[in-house]
């Protein structure tokens, strides 16, 4: 089935019922097997890469991610091979004025800074649509 694919999809949507140590469980295991099966793949002198799908909320409460879950699925991911990492959210998440004023802020104060600080640990490389090369 992944034999004919470039790229391998993860999700790694966390529940904040979960606890710390559960949702790294996840991440791992769900990056793992992405990366088991990308080097099994039979695509050519490469194998696919792995970009894992997280949301900025946990899908049972919608409350945003906190920073230390997002360090631990950052490190999680490098650590396992997880070639790089997809933000994903919906626009439920942010169908008011409001949410959209709270997801600036949090991005401004939370992930931002987060992902402004791994920038020297990872390489940060913006994927371009091939309509636009």
């Amino acid at each position: 089935m992944f034999d004919g694919s470039d790229i391998i999809y993860p999700s790694v949507y966390l529940r904040e019922k979960l606890s710390p140590g559960e949702r790294v469980k996840l991440i791992r295991g769900r990056v793992r097997e992405a990366v088991r099966v990308a080097k099994r793949a039979k695509t050519g002198p490469s194998r696919p890469r792995v970009l894992t799908y997280i949301r900025y909320v946990y899908t049972d409460s919608i409350k945003y991610l906190t920073e230390a879950d997002w360090i631990n699925a950052f490190n999680a991911m490098k650590q396992l091979g997880s070639d790089g990492v997809i933000l994903w959210g919906s626009s439920y998440d942010l169908d008011t004025e409001e949410e959209c004023k709270d997801f600036k802020s949090y991005m401004d104060n939370t992930l931002g800074p987060i992902l402004l600080s791994l920038q020297t640990r990872y390489f940060v490389e913006v994927l371009k649509d091939d309509a636009t090369n």
